[in-house]
């Protein structure tokens, strides 16, 4: 006779903490102790729709998973994110160069915004390594300092050409973080 397979007997649910304590569910397989499904966030949402691959279970030195634990490799993801932004702002170019004649420099400034060349290349890659590093800094305080002064924060961000209410958001998310660990 033929076994019948039951997930309920070979799977069961898990909630998992990452490296900057927020809560994660998944289904895990009862005998190695992997995920058998997505990891999603638990009772918050995700702004930038990590994706799962960069979503691991950690493991200890026998390559065995720790109950409960996960990590997100924002590290990897920027990379990735990097170089999908390189290569999309290339395509963006290639794409103006043989769509119009004669490309002014106030044309090549805003390429992004053209919706012309946008619908040609499709949508810049979401979330760009800025948003990333801007949401890393805010939800892990060892990113930036607690002495770290308001000046400080503001004028590094100005320095990267974020808009001073991006700026200001960030600072206060940074600020709340600090006092909750």
């Amino acid at each position: 006779m033929e076994k019948k397979l039951d997930q309920a007997k070979y799977r069961r649910g898990m909630k998992l903490t990452d490296q900057f304590n927020r809560k994660y569910g998944t289904m895990v397989d009862k005998e190695s102790g992997f995920p058998a499904s997505g990891i999603n966030p638990d009772g918050w949402s995700d702004p930038l729709e990590t994706p799962q691959k960069y979503i691991r279970i950690v493991q200890d030195s026998e390559k065995r998973p720790i109950p409960g634990k996960c990590h997100v490799h924002t590290d990897e993801w920027l990379d990735d994110q990097r170089r999908a932004t390189k290569e999309w702002f290339r395509l963006l170019h290639v794409a103006a160069q043989q769509s119009y004649k004669k490309l002014t420099p106030e044309m090549i400034a805003d390429l992004e915004n053209d919706s012309y060349l946008t619908d040609i290349v499709g949508p810049k890659p979401f979330p760009s390594p800025e948003q990333i590093e801007e949401y890393v800094a805010s939800v892990d305080p060892n990113i930036a300092p607690e002495a770290l002064t308001y000046a400080d924060f503001m004028k590094e961000g100005r320095a990267k050409g974020h808009e001073v209410q991006q700026i200001a958001l960030a600072w206060k998310a940074h600020k709340e973080n600090l006092q909750e660990v």
